[in-house]
Formats: C-alpha cells, sequence, structure tokens
C-alpha cells in the first residue's frame, strides 16, 4: 500500500478530449509518457486506469524493453500503486428541460478486487512467461490495487455542475478544451466563444453558448463521443481526481485541458474562504531536459531508459519535495547531472510547467484543525449548498497540510492573463 512517508502522485492515464487530446486522435489508448515522467519526480507513482486497454498499455511498454520484472518489483516496493475508479460519472440529458444532472453508477458487486481483476486485469500470460511469474504478478497486484467506489465521492460530483454554471467558469473550461482540441488537430481553428447565463422553464440556472456542438461533432467524426455533455465530463473527472488527491494526500499529474481546469478550480476554492492568505505559485520553466512524456508516447525512450534515469534520480526527488519555490538553475543542474549519468541522448527539451500551493495560512486556526463550513464559508462569494460539502472538505485537507502539486504538459495561455 501507499508508503505515507514519500510523496506520490495521481497519473489519469486515459486519454480522450479532457486529458492528452492528441494522444487520443492518434489512437493512443494510455499516456505512458505522463506515468514514466512521474516515475523520475516522485517515490510512489499512483496509476489510474479506467479499462483493459489501459492496463495492458502499461504492462506492454514494460515488455518492449524485457522490462516486466522491474514494474513487479516497483509494485512489490509500493512504488507503483494502481488507482481504479469502481463507478461511472454520467451526464444525464433531460430532453424537457434541455439540462443535464450528473449520476455516479456503480454495480452491486461485493468482491471489488476480484471485478478489477476480471474486468482489467485478464490475462498476463504475454508479459510473464512462467507460471512462477505469472503468480507473483497477480499476487503483488492484491498489494498495489486501490479500488474506490462511489459511496466516497456522493456530492462532490455534483460539485462539478455547480461550478461550471458559473460563466466564467464555463467560459474557462470551453476555451480551454477547444484550444486542445485545434493543437491536437480534431478542428481547424478557434472560434469566438460567447457565454451567458439564463433560467430554464422551471427557473433552474442555465449556462448557454455560441457553439454548435453538432457541426463540432461532425467535424471530428461521427463516431466521436463529442457533445454537449463534454464540458460537463471534464468537470465530473475533474472533481473526482482532485478529491482522490486529497483524500491520498498526493500531488496530480493532468494533461491539457484538464490542467487548466483543476487550477482553475483550486483557485476558485480558496476564494470561497474569509481569513486566508494563500499563494497558488504557477510555475513555467525551460529546462534543459528531454521532454519524457513525449520521447515514451513516440517510443525514442523505453521503460529500461526510464529505470536507470529514476535509479539515479533519487536526491533530485528528494530535493524537489521538500522545496516551496523551485530554482532553474538548481533543477538544470541536476537535470544534467542526471541526463550525463544516464547517457541518453535526448531529442526534445522540456517545458516544465507546475501549479502548487505554496503557503496557506488561516487567521485563527492551526494546521491540523478541522474548520467546519460555518465558520469559514465567506457567504458573499455565493456557495450553493451543494458545493459546500465538496469546498469545506478540500478546505480542510489544506489546513490539515496538504499542499499539491498540480504537474501538467502545458500550461494554457488563460492561466497567465
Amino acid at each position: 500500500m501507499l508508503k505515507k512517508y514519500e510523496r506520490s502522485i495521481l497519473v489519469p492515464v486515459n486519454t480522450w478530449y479532457g486529458n492528452a487530446p492528441e494522444l487520443a486522435k492518434k489512437g493512443i489508448d494510455a499516456d505512458i509518457g505522463a506515468v514514466a515522467e512521474s516515475l523520475i519526480y516522485y517515490d510512489t507513482v499512483l496509476i489510474n486506469v479506467e479499462d483493459k486497454y489501459q492496463f495492458h498499455s502499461i504492462l506492454e511498454w514494460f515488455k518492449e524493453t524485457d522490462s516486466p520484472d522491474s514494474l513487479l518489483k516497483m509494485m512489490i516496493n509500493g512504488d507503483i500503486l494502481f488507482y481504479y475508479y469502481d463507478f461511472y460519472v454520467n451526464p444525464i440529458y433531460d430532453p424537457q428541460t434541455d439540462s443535464f444532472s450528473l449520476m455516479n453508477i456503480q454495480e452491486p458487486i461485493q468482491n471489488r478486487l476480484h471485478h478489477f481483476r476480471q474486468r482489467v486485469v485478464g490475462s498476463v500470460s504475454r508479459y510473464f512467461n512462467t507460471h512462477k511469474k505469472r503468480m507473483r504478478f497477480l499476487d503483488a497486484l492484491e498489494d498495489s490495487v486501490i479500488v474506490v467506489t462511489a459511496d466516497k465521492f456522493g456530492t462532490y460530483i455534483e460539485n462539478a455542475r455547480e461550478f461550471i454554471l458559473v460563466k466564467e467558469n464555463y467560459r474557462n473550461l470551453m476555451e480551454s478544451l477547444i484550444n486542445s482540441l485545434v493543437k491536437a488537430g480534431y478542428i481547424d481553428n478557434i472560434p469566438d466563444i460567447n457565454v451567458w447565463e439564463s433560467k430554464d422553464p422551471l427557473g433552474n440556472p442555465r449556462i448557454n453558448i455560441n457553439l454548435n456542438f453538432d457541426h463540432l461533432k461532425s467535424i471530428m467524426g461521427e463516431k466521436s463521443d463529442f457533445g454537449k455533455h463534454t464540458p460537463i465530463a471534464i468537470a465530473s473527472v475533474t472533481n473526482r481526481l482532485i478529491w482522490s488527491t486529497a483524500m491520498a494526500n498526493s500531488d496530480i499529474y493532468a494533461n491539457e485541458p484538464m490542467f487548466g481546469f483543476i487550477s482553475t478550480r483550486f483557485t476558485d476554492l480558496l476564494t470561497h474562504f474569509k481569513n486566508t492568505k494563500s499563494n497558488l505559485h504557477r510555475l513555467k520553466l525551460d529546462v534543459d531536459f528531454p521532454d519524457i512524456r513525449e520521447e515514451v508516447n513516440s517510443r525514442a525512450i523505453g521503460a529500461y531508459d526510464i529505470m536507470k534515469i529514476r535509479e539515479i534520480s533519487g536526491d533530485f526527488r528528494l530535493w524537489l519535495h521538500k522545496q516551496t519555490d523551485l530554482d532553474r538553475d538548481i533543477i538544470n543542474s541536476y537535470y544534467h547531472d542526471i541526463i550525463d549519468k544516464s547517457g541518453i541522448k535526448p531529442n526534445t527539451k522540456k517545458l516544465l510547467n507546475i501549479a502548487l500551493i505554496t503557503s496557506l495560512q488561516i487567521a485563527g486556526s492551526e494546521i491540523g484543525a478541522t474548520v467546519s463550513p460555518e465558520s469559514s464559508i465567506n457567504l458573499g462569494t455565493a456557495l450553493s449548498a451543494a458545493a459546500i460539502p465538496f469546498v469545506s472538505s478540500l478546505y480542510n485537507k489544506l489546513v490539515a497540510g496538504w499542499s499539491p502539486r498540480i504537474f501538467g504538459s502545458k500550461l494554457h495561455d488563460i492561466l497567465d492573463k
């Protein structure tokens, strides 16, 4: 299980419109490069897989350089854990009101770990050529899977709908989504985006946008799972990931457009509490280090090379997670040393992007204290009843000392405004 004394990171590998759409466009199921990069920066990596294609993509990557035993060793040591949501977050469309609601859908199953092995793992004989090795892997998997169920999330998912009913939030999300779709090659240009608020026939708040989702779907392909539900799906998945990292006291790795949305969510979170001084620091550095994510996803660097870099970068990981402010020169010094020792000749250069909360001070509250919604919520920020459980729970995690870092492949321009 998770080693409490080490810093960990949750890495969603699913590629879709909300995360790494440029890989989804190429037919790549899993962002293995994000896992590889995280293995260099973190002692413990929680890999969020959703299906057998993503799980077996990871095994296949280790097999390509004859390194399945390295994966097994890291699982036994607790360096790699698989993180699995045993429920679905589905936007449900109501044609009468032309609006969406969110539901957590979970099958009534007793043995969740067995369900994970059936649905996600299946046969591993392709990767381990003896019965003994296969059994060692399956035995290690028993202690290397975190299965989470819907009861731990509840209103945190519904709060995603509340969040994007605010036009500024919805606009930011849509700008980031459309920008990432253009960069991925799904659509050719960025249209002007206009968002406004209104009421539905029953008087409930409604968000409107001047984009034609049916037209966008036709451009992207009729078989594409894209539509009006996509923004709320991104928001709900983002909320789920944020709460997972809070429960695990971990950091998070996310790509566009989710990276920008997560950062926006934390900024919004901190505005809802009074007597709070915080610093959400965004670091954007050109560093002399290969773009590990890009080179792994293009298969220029394999699992064997990553294991070599990971082995010699322990001091870097220790330094990285003791810092509240990261110095470019020191990072480059570490990077040069790592590259020299690994013998790898990179083809790319990395733009390092991190968003992190470097300080959080609450007047009248000490770190480790629990803050009740009644005493901490700033009523002037118009939080709905549905939003309070989510933001107050996250806030208590921050007060208790959780200081998440958000690693991402790229920072969207709206975050720099």
